[in-house]
């Protein structure tokens, strides 16, 4: 009980952090979840679905960039979990971030599940 109480405080937390306190470099954010192609019939089994989402773009370190996996340019986008409609993966999400259209490298979330990472590049 104690953990899920944890948990969700800090899901509350991110969710403040983002939308209050960091307003002023806070952008607005559309994921889009694709929809599941079927091969045999040659057409769309689900349908996209967009959802709009407050981040940060806090970058990377100049340590982390080895101009490989981590490249100069690339963003590093912070955003709070709670309420988010859409299984934010690398395989299956299209991402504008701010106007810019966005490839996403990888998703990381806290422990706590309170807040998504993602790695992107402009495409």
């Amino acid at each position: 009980l104690v953990l899920v109480t944890f948990a969700t405080d800090m899901q509350e937390l991110a969710v403040d952090l983002v939308q209050n306190v960091f307003v002023s470099v806070s952008k607005l954010m559309t994921l889009t979840q694709l929809g599941e192609w079927n091969q045999a019939t040659q057409s769309a089994a689900t349908v996209a679905t967009d959802v709009n989402v407050i981040a940060i773009n806090t970058g990377f370190k100049k340590s982390d960039i080895d101009g490989e996996s981590i490249q100069s340019g690339d963003y590093k986008i912070i955003f709070a979990a709670t309420g988010i409609t859409v299984d934010v993966r690398a395989d299956n999400v299209e991402c504008v971030f701010d106007g810019v259209d966005l490839d996403i490298i990888s998703v990381d979330s806290d422990p706590a599940d309170a807040r998504h990472i993602l790695h992107c590049r402009a495409l």
